[in-house]
């Protein structure tokens, strides 16, 4: 959705202003190629991967002074359409310079509970050591880097001067990538004294109570965990790396070191029967005190992912393109097919929901709105047997779902 948006705007950049319009970002790196023909009827450029070097070299070519070819990861269409993919380089992310929110209405990044303050984005490192069967990521970041340590707390401590607030998010796929680099990092927060609060994306494992503890020590007040199943079968499948038991235990030792606690599950993975849903449904009950908020997606095959490149080691079989061409239909081998697999996915999907508003420890309001309002298309859309699509609409933190019956 947001790659359509940007070459809509594109195009209405092009015919107002007759300006060059360069694409670049995670989704043209990886997808790109699949529909550059159609890419450059929006824009003149494309830049795969670290755009910082490039484009300071493309707009040197603009004025006359670099050949187009020499440019790192560029790619172009030549005046006899052909297009051309320039080589790949990458840069050290220790390079990168601080970043910059000047001339953006940053007080329209406030947040509500604290006017004083806006969550500030900031990356320590790049790459993830995960393989999570599902996941594309591998394939656009090669290789993990981090940033020296000096650099990280000299750049926060910039920050949160110059711009006036204490709260980061760390946009790092993984801020547990190395235990002995996080603990290095919060080490120096806390003789430091940097006086922060921060949030990032953890994986389970690679954690346990000592480094948790001095994490919300040094400023850590929320991780967010992709748990995905509370199934071992289905954790095995996905690579995940953990059981669903090693999974309990970390959400209750981040929890007790005080530490707010996200997670994602997803529904309708290759395979997936409804005693693994149930068993998901079991792991949210039981860790319902730890959880302060959960995401629930539909699973999704996506060109790139290893159960793409390797169907038959998931058991999945007749990939086909949908509309969109890096999102796949599939069939299970010796299992069920495409729109049985969507019914159920659908079904469980609902399932899921009714347990996270129903157990989690959300606006006592909401939950039990939701709870009410989910049973109760639940009740039209399973039982009756009568939906036919389901529109999610996120509003105040709280997602309605509207059915369009046959």
């Amino acid at each position: 959705m947001q790659f359509c948006f940007a070459l809509f705007l594109s195009q209405r950049f092009k015919k107002k202003y007759n300006t060059t319009v360069v694409l670049g970002g995670p989704f043209v790196s990886f997808f790109g190629h699949l529909f550059y023909s159609n890419i450059f009827n929006f824009a003149d450029f494309i830049i795969l991967g670290d755009g910082r070097v490039p484009l300071l070299r493309l707009i040197d070519h603009l004025k006359g002074n670099d050949a187009i070819s020499r440019i790192p990861n560029l790619v172009y269409r030549r005046e006899d359409n052909k297009i051309i993919e320039n080589p790949r380089e990458d840069y050290p992310i220790e390079d990168i310079p601080l970043p910059d929110f000047d001339g953006l209405p940053l007080e329209a990044y406030r947040i509500k509970q604290d006017t004083n303050n806006l969550v500030l984005p900031y990356q320590i490192s790049k790459g993830c050591l995960n393989r999570c069967s599902f996941c594309t990521f591998p394939a656009v970041s090669r290789k993990l880097a981090f940033k020296s340590n000096d650099k990280v707390v000299n750049d926060l401590a910039q920050m949160k001067k110059k711009y006036q607030s204490r709260i980061f998010f760390f946009c790092d796929e993984l801020i547990n990538n190395s235990y002995d680099r996080l603990e290095e990092l919060c080490d120096l927060f806390i003789k430091n004294k940097l006086d922060i609060l921060w949030s990032a994306h953890a994986k389970v494992g690679n954690l346990d109570k000592r480094i948790l503890k001095k994490m919300r020590e040094a400023g850590c007040f929320r991780l967010a965990f992709g748990i995905e199943s509370g199934s071992n079968k289905i954790l095995e499948s996905m690579n995940k790396g953990f059981t669903a038991e090693q999974a309990g235990n970390t959400l209750k030792d981040a929890f007790e070191a005080g530490i707010n606690v996200r997670i994602s599950l997803i529904n309708g993975y290759p395979h997936e029967k409804n005693d693994d849903v149930k068993k998901t449904l079991d792991f949210i009950r039981k860790n319902r005190k730890y959880i302060s908020y959960a995401w629930v997606y539909k699973f999704s095959l996506n060109y790139g992912s290893a159960i793409y490149l390797h169907p038959e080691r998931y058991g999945v079989k007749n990939l086909i393109a949908e509309n969109r061409d890096f999102c796949f239909r599939f069939d299970e081998t010796s299992g069920l097919k495409w729109k049985q697999r969507k019914r159920q996915q659908r079904y469980n999907h609902m399932r899921t929901l009714q347990a996270v508003y129903g157990n989690l420890a959300f606006n006592r309001k909401h939950r039990l709105l939701l709870f009410c309002f989910i049973s109760a298309f639940y009740f039209i859309t399973v039982k009756l047997k009568k939906a036919y699509s389901f529109i999610s609409i996120k509003l105040k933190r709280t997602y309605f779902f509207i059915v369009k019956p046959k």
